[in-house]
């Protein structure tokens, strides 16, 4: 186990969506397993505080219009359906989505704020493909742009570098930061 970071690593986890996105159930199973492994060995600091409702519907208002927020928690509260392609969720998607853009901020806060070294927010759903006003490929909430928009409120000065590690093309993220300088 590498522990040159001795816990310095922030590891946020709020996943509770298995019922809610269709597909998740095994996926949720599995990494309840890894977080416990993690504890187990202290390899991390986990991440928990919960970022109050109005402060995170102010930093989503950042990358998403109010219209689609609204749209979406409707949907959410009348049992779900399916904003975009490839973007089904189900009663109390809004607030799983919700928790998983506020944990990517959370996770970003405690890194800016050097509480951690490093962070990972482990959640579903996932953000990159997520345009403003439109979600797609699983993705309900642009995570990623909604954290540095929060820092960047913060502190407008700040530049960031958004390294998509993944398979395939993190559309959406792109799309919100394309033309930034």
């Amino acid at each position: 186990v590498d522990r040159r970071y001795g816990g310095r690593t922030g590891l946020g986890s709020g996943h509770r969506g298995g019922d809610r996105f269709p597909g998740c159930e095994q996926k949720h199973l599995r990494r309840g397993r890894i977080l416990i492994r993690i504890h187990r060995r202290r390899m991390c600091r986990f991440i928990t505080t919960p970022i109050p409702f109005l402060p995170l519907f102010v930093a989503l208002l950042r990358v998403h219009p109010q219209s689609y927020l609204s749209t979406f928690k409707s949907l959410s509260d009348a049992g779900g359906g399916e904003l975009g392609p490839r973007a089904p969720f189900g009663r109390g998607g809004y607030e799983i989505a919700a928790l998983s853009a506020g944990l990517a901020t959370e996770a970003l806060r405690a890194v800016m704020a050097g509480e951690v070294t490093n962070a990972y927010a482990l959640s579903r759903p996932p953000g990159h493909h997520c345009l403003p006003e439109k979600p797609n490929g699983f993705c309900l909430l642009a995570n990623i742009p909604v954290a540095i928009r929060a820092a960047q409120a913060a502190n407008p000065d700040l530049r960031f570098a958004v390294i998509d590690w993944d398979v395939h093309h993190g559309n959406g993220t792109e799309a919100i930061f394309y033309h930034d300088p």
